[in-house]
């Protein structure tokens, strides 16, 4: 549903906000400065070598994603719900006047005649 995924969304930013995204930061740095991290994990049932450089390069990036470019994606997400509530709204009324169409089309034919 498009109302929960936004208001999820939106819950998700404002907690982030909240912690100065300091969170997400620590997080990276856990992940590559622990020692018992696994070397490899187990994809489609291949074995696969974790790099920690390209780790790091990789979260480098999800950081960028998710600090320097949220506002846009947020935007992005308010339009893509206004669009589908504008949508569904629309849906709902072109129910209702057809099913309701026919009356107002024969009181106006009545009154042409």
């Amino acid at each position: 549903d498009i109302c929960d995924q936004s208001i999820s969304f939106l819950m998700n930013e404002e907690i982030s906000v909240g912690t100065q995204r300091n969170n997400f930061g620590i997080l990276l740095k856990e992940i590559l400065d622990n020692e018992d991290s696994p070397t490899s994990i187990l994809f489609n049932s291949k074995e696969i070598n974790i790099d920690v450089e390209l780790l790091a390069y990789s979260l480098s990036d999800i950081q960028d994603l998710m600090v320097n470019r949220i506002n846009g994606i947020i935007g992005s997400q308010m339009l893509d719900f206004k669009i589908s509530s504008s949508s569904a709204f629309e849906q709902w009324i072109n129910k209702i006047h057809s099913h309701y169409s026919y009356i107002f089309d024969e009181e106006y034919y009545k009154r042409k005649i």
